[in-house]
């Protein structure tokens, strides 16, 4: 469950970056700490952060160890966020490789 609040999350950020309306953000409560993490990641990073915590999801449910799983996916992240940080930002849905999770974001 923790999970799909993080995946919830990272769509969140998402949606703000690509410029959808705030009415399609689940945490609006929090839209300031989406606004600041928004600035730390590009569309490319958000989109591969998004497929692997679904991939962790997925290995979860079929009996990884738990810890193990959510360790490198948070490793995972922080290369991303790091990497993120270095290239240069991008609009919209440009440079997704798949512009569906761009364009269908509330498959979350």
């Amino acid at each position: 469950n923790q999970i799909r609040h993080l995946l919830n999350w990272f769509r969140d950020i998402l949606i703000f970056k690509v410029g959808l309306p705030a009415s399609s953000i689940i945490n609006a409560d929090r839209l300031e700490g989406i606004k600041s993490q928004a600035k730390m990641f590009n569309l490319q990073g958000l989109e591969q952060i998004i497929t692997e915590i679904d991939q962790t999801h997925r290995l979860i449910e079929s009996n990884v160890n738990p810890k193990i799983a959510l360790e490198v996916m948070l490793e995972g992240i922080r290369k991303l966020r790091s990497r993120s940080l270095t290239e240069l930002p991008e609009t919209k849905c440009q440079g997704l490789t798949r512009p569906p999770l761009c364009e269908g974001l509330g498959r979350f």
